[in-house]
C-alpha cells in the first residue's frame, strides 16, 4: 500500500490509478477519460463551441483544443461553422459518436457503479463533500 503522509500525493496516486483502470476498461473504444468527458458534454449539448466546452469541463483552451483535435482525428467529432457567424465553429458529434453512444455510456456508467460500490452510502456522501472542499481550495488563487 502507498504511504499516505501527504494528502495531495495520495489523491494524485489515486487519480492516476483510476485513470489507468478506466483506460484499460475503455481500450476497445480507443478513448481516454478526458476525451470521454468531452463526449459526455457533447452528448448533453451537441454543438458547443470550444470555449463553451472549456467552461463545462473546467479546462483551459489549450487543453480543450488538444482534446478536440484528438477526437476529430479519431472520427468522434467534427467542427462546423456557425450559420450566424462564420468566425464561430461548433463541435458536433459524428455518426460514429452517435452510433457508439449507448455502449460507451453503459460502459462508463458500469465503471462508475463499480467504483461507488466500494463505499457505503455514508462514505460516498462524506467523500464527495471532502473532495468538493479540496477542489475549492485548489481552485482558490
Amino acid at each position: 500500500m502507498v504511504e499516505d503522509e501527504y494528502l495531495g500525493h495520495l489523491l494524485g496516486i489515486t487519480a492516476n490509478a483510476l485513470t489507468r483502470k478506466a483506460s484499460n476498461n475503455l481500450q476497445d473504444f480507443d478513448l481516454t477519460i478526458r476525451q470521454i468527458g468531452v463526449l459526455k458534454a457533447l452528448y448533453r449539448e451537441n454543438g458547443l463551441t470550444s470555449s463553451e466546452l472549456g467552461e463545462r469541463l473546467g479546462s483551459d483552451s489549450s487543453t480543450v483544443m488538444a482534446l478536440v483535435d484528438q477526437l476529430e482525428k479519431k472520427g468522434w467529432i467534427r467542427r462546423e461553422f456557425s450559420l450566424k457567424d462564420r468566425r464561430i465553429r461548433h463541435l458536433v458529434l459524428t455518426e460514429k459518436a452517435q452510433f457508439k453512444k449507448e455502449s460507451l455510456v453503459n460502459r462508463v456508467e458500469k465503471m462508475n457503479r463499480d467504483l461507488i460500490n466500494q463505499l457505503s452510502d455514508e462514505e460516498l456522501v462524506s467523500m464527495k463533500k471532502a473532495l468538493h472542499k479540496i477542489l475549492r481550495f485548489a481552485l482558490d488563487d
